[in-house]
């Protein structure tokens, strides 16, 4: 990452937009910011990434890259594969309330 008070700014801006919203909405954001903190490491490591990004990898995709470019602990891999199922609960369900003993299982397991 470029700069500790960048981080600790967009840290602060992501849990200024998530304060009060509902689950999903938070789900979601949460896993847009991962998202976000891998793509900016990616950027750093790998030379011509802006090309690599015009052919919209998946998430998956750029976290397999992650952990060919970076030293990504165990424990990071498997909440940011966890992160990644709580969005896809949210991303294809009609109804989050539904949902809810589902998500509350997956975030207990982080």
């Amino acid at each position: 990452m470029s700069d500790d008070n960048e981080e600790v700014g967009l840290w602060d801006f992501f849990l200024e937009t998530v304060k009060g919203e509902g689950l999903d909405v938070r789900v979601l954001r949460t896993r847009l910011y991962v998202e976000h903190i891998i793509d900016k490491v990616l950027e750093q490591e790998i030379e011509g990434w802006e090309t690599v990004l015009e052919i919209n990898p998946r998430f998956r995709d750029k976290v397999e890259l992650l952990n060919k470019v970076k030293d990504v602990d165990s424990g990071t891999n498997i909440n940011i594969q966890k992160i990644n199922e709580l969005r896809n609960i949210v991303a294809h369900s009609l109804d989050v309330d539904q949902e809810k003993d589902a998500i509350s299982e997956k975030i207990s397991e982080m």
